[in-house]
């Protein structure tokens, strides 16, 4: 089997447009971007997606890279997030080492077949 994206579609107030939350999925395995928890957050303050990307000195583009987990959380932007959302350095680079972590056991779990 192979790892299947599965898009869920969903309105959001505080969202200029309508979010695409990708899981991945086997089997076994659900992968949750840390990205997600993000939006939560994001929802839940009522912040401002454009006020927010500038804070963390990315274009919105990047910035949904980032809830989307195309792009990794990293360190300065897991402390960036601390500053803002005052949920500690450490959850976020959990959230995002489970993800990737899960992401491997997914691809493990289904291997591409040449």
């Amino acid at each position: 089997m192979i790892p299947i994206k599965h898009k869920i579609l969903r309105s959001n107030k505080t969202f200029s447009r309508i979010e695409v939350s990708t899981l991945i999925y086997s089997k076994t395995y659900l992968a949750v971007p840390p990205g997600e928890t993000l939006k939560e957050q994001i929802k839940d303050r009522g912040i401002d997606l454009q006020h927010l990307a500038e804070h963390l000195k990315m274009s919105s583009e990047q910035l949904n890279h980032l809830l989307d987990g195309n792009t990794s959380l990293s360190r300065k932007i897991a402390v960036q997030l601390e500053s803002i959302f005052d949920i500690s350095v450490d959850f976020w680079l959990c959230l995002e080492e489970n993800y990737r972590k899960t992401l491997e056991l997914i691809q493990d779990e289904n291997p591409k077949k040449n």
